[in-house]
């Protein structure tokens, strides 16, 4: 009974590492093969959390505050102006951070979703340092429930084998 507990535990362990260090990599493949459009996009405001941008068709999508200062320390994501169909259009993430790796008036490539203009990503951008360490303890959850799998069953078999004879 008991050997059957840890076996059914390690493999609980061995999934969820594998779990954590496949999820991250998977998501982003998925959003590669979704943003199949290139736009040149040209960042005209960070916006803070819960801020109005003024630019209509941003804040028609939003409730909020009209404005934070723009040396507060809040979190904030770049609102990005594209030319997309002939249309200027304006898009951001609703991914936020206190150290945005871009300044007002900066351009760079992205990759749109054709279908939802908001979902893209920059095909320039590395893997973040957190997902790096999501996936990093992923595989060595992984590779600590295979041990603890196969050395339970060891030690497990050496036991039965010693008290059957």
């Amino acid at each position: 009974m008991i050997q059957i507990m840890f076996g059914a535990m390690g493999i609980i362990v061995v999934m969820i590492g594998l779990a954590m260090a496949l999820v991250p990599i998977i998501l982003r493949r998925n959003k590669q093969k979704r943003c199949t459009q290139q736009v040149v996009a040209k960042c005209v405001k960070l916006m803070a959390v819960g801020e109005r941008t003024g630019i209509e068709d941003v804040d028609v999508q939003l409730h909020g505050i009209e404005e934070i200062s723009p040396n507060a320390y809040v979190a904030r994501t770049p609102i990005y102006e594209i030319q997309y169909d002939g249309e200027i259009k304006h898009i951001y993430s609703n991914t936020y951070s206190t150290t945005p790796d871009v300044a007002v008036g900066d351009e760079k490539t992205l990759m749109v979703n054709p279908d939802n203009l908001n979902d893209y990503y920059d095909p320039n951008k590395k893997m973040s340092i957190i997902t790096k360490v999501i996936v990093g303890m992923g595989i060595i959850i992984f590779i600590s429930g295979l041990n603890s799998f196969f050395i339970f069953n060891y030690f497990m078999h050496q036991i039965i084998y010693l008290m059957s004879n």
